[in-house]
């Protein structure tokens, strides 16, 4: 790859604010994006949580007509929520589930959320991504067929990094790819 001299860090990207907020005990679940992943995804997670004692919210992304099945009753479902209320879930959660889409990831790094990101088979990008992501900043990603309750325990937290360190360790891995 040609190095290119006059490339500029201009910060993460993200419509959200690190809110500091106190973590509640909460698992934040982004099931967004294209189908049949999408779909899958929720699948899997409801499998997975539902009917345990972790208190889930859900945020589908569908149409509010689409909300016509059951869900375990430790799930909350929004079909989808305004930036404001996403910024303060976000900013709260325990824990985001969601596969690792470039804007979802921006989204973690702003909020310092704790995350476990789900490689999306079949983009290429993503499973780049998520490689890199794991191998570099010491996130947790997995495909959504090897998911499961371990994954939990096993997060990696940016917790106690400040916005500069953060920033810097961003702008390395960046400027390195």
């Amino acid at each position: 790859m040609k190095n290119i001299s006059n490339k500029k860090y201009i910060g993460v990207l993200s419509r959200f604010e690190n809110l500091a907020l106190p973590r509640e005990k909460f698992i934040l679940i982004l099931a967004s994006g294209t189908e049949p992943q999408r779909s899958e995804f929720e699948e899997k997670i409801i499998s997975e949580l539902g009917n345990t004692p972790y208190e889930c919210i859900l945020l589908r992304g569908l149409p509010k007509e689409n909300q016509k099945k059951e869900f375990p009753p430790n799930f909350t479902i929004h079909e989808n929520l305004k930036s404001d209320k996403l910024n303060n879930l976000m900013s709260s959660a325990a824990l985001v589930i969601s596969r690792n889409g470039y804007s979802t990831v921006m989204d973690v790094f702003k909020t310092k959320t704790p995350a476990v990101l789900i490689k999306t088979s079949g983009q290429s990008e993503q499973e780049y991504l998520a490689t890199h992501l794991q191998a570099t900043l010491d996130f947790r990603t997995k495909t959504i067929q090897d998911f499961n309750l371990k994954d939990l325990e096993q997060a990696k937290v940016l917790e106690g990094t400040s916005n500069i360190e953060l920033d810097e360790k961003l702008k390395s891995w960046l400027l390195n790819l």
